[in-house]
């Protein structure tokens, strides 16, 4: 009977509990990582992203009958707004879809309305104003002048 006892594993040992705890551990580390994932997106606006493929010739039934809010704008040209100091892939992605596609666009934009829709998305800036200045410089074609702008800014701390 001895020989019995002693094959048995110990579920006692304090080796078993750290296993065990290992075990555990593990799940509730994913899900509490998933849950501060998914917080972290919905700040940063990434909680209403959805792909939606259309298919020509192919109507879903609640647009069949509506024409799109705003109608489809074919720009020909897309600058690169990133190149303005002060605007990175977001702010241009959100740039683009307000309708600014060109430094054309965002130098004839009026810096206090923009300011104020770009805060309202959660965008917080320093002066959209000095995005005017780069623009116009880039849509003249003068780069020289559009670096002497962005060493003067950053040499202000702008």
């Amino acid at each position: 009977m001895s020989n019995l006892t002693q094959s048995r594993p110990n579920c006692h040992s304090p080796r078993w509990y750290g296993w065990l705890g290992l075990i555990l551990a593990l799940p509730v580390g994913l899900v509490v990582g998933w849950i501060f994932l998914r917080r972290r997106m919905e700040k940063q606006g990434f909680s209403n992203i959805t792909a939606e493929i259309e298919l020509p010739g192919v109507a879903r039934d609640h647009q069949e009958n509506h024409p799109p809010a705003t109608p489809p704008v074919n720009h020909a040209k897309i600058d690169d707004l990133t190149i303005i100091r002060g605007i990175g892939g977001k702010v241009s992605a959100y740039l683009h879809s307000i309708g600014i596609h060109t430094f054309e666009d965002l130098a004839k934009a009026d810096p206090a309305n923009l300011r104020e829709q770009l805060l309202t998305h959660g965008f917080r800036l320093s002066d959209p104003a000095l995005w005017m200045e780069q623009a116009r410089l880039a849509a003249a074609g003068d780069w020289e002048g559009l670096q002497a702008a962005q060493d003067r800014a950053r040499s202000q701390g702008r």
